[in-house]
């Protein structure tokens, strides 16, 4: 068993459906949103079967500059393929993190890990 690293520029169907276990990384840009080089990633995965296959999903943010959209790109990457029959492990806890909103945040965990720029 080996893991492989992908650059989401380089994302295709077949890798995507060739792998049960995804682990899924983005900075946040903006006002809240993916890095630009994602949303061709985010195609991507909307395109491919994941059905049954296990994500987790990981991103990095700045509560202290960006707290009213601290890492949102994992909500985004969330929210794009969230019906998609896939198994997303991983949530985690808010406790710790000081922000003012995100769209990570649902049922009040994070819907993957948040690497904070600024956290001790």
């Amino acid at each position: 068993m080996g893991c492989e690293v992908i650059n989401v520029q380089d994302l295709t169907t077949e890798v995507v459906e060739n792998n049960q276990n995804l682990i899924l990384g983005t900075s946040t840009w903006g006002a809240g949103e993916l890095q630009d080089d994602w949303y061709d990633g985010l195609r991507v995965l909307q395109a491919a079967n994941l059905a049954d296959k296990t994500i987790a999903l990981f991103g990095c943010g700045d509560c202290e500059s960006y707290g009213d959209t601290f890492v949102g790109g994992i909500g985004e990457l969330y929210n794009g393929i969230k019906e998609s029959g896939a198994n997303f492990v991983g949530a985690v806890s808010t406790d710790g993190y000081t922000f003012d909103d995100s769209e990570a945040v649902v049922d009040g965990k994070f819907v993957g890990l948040p690497l904070d720029d600024v956290m001790e």
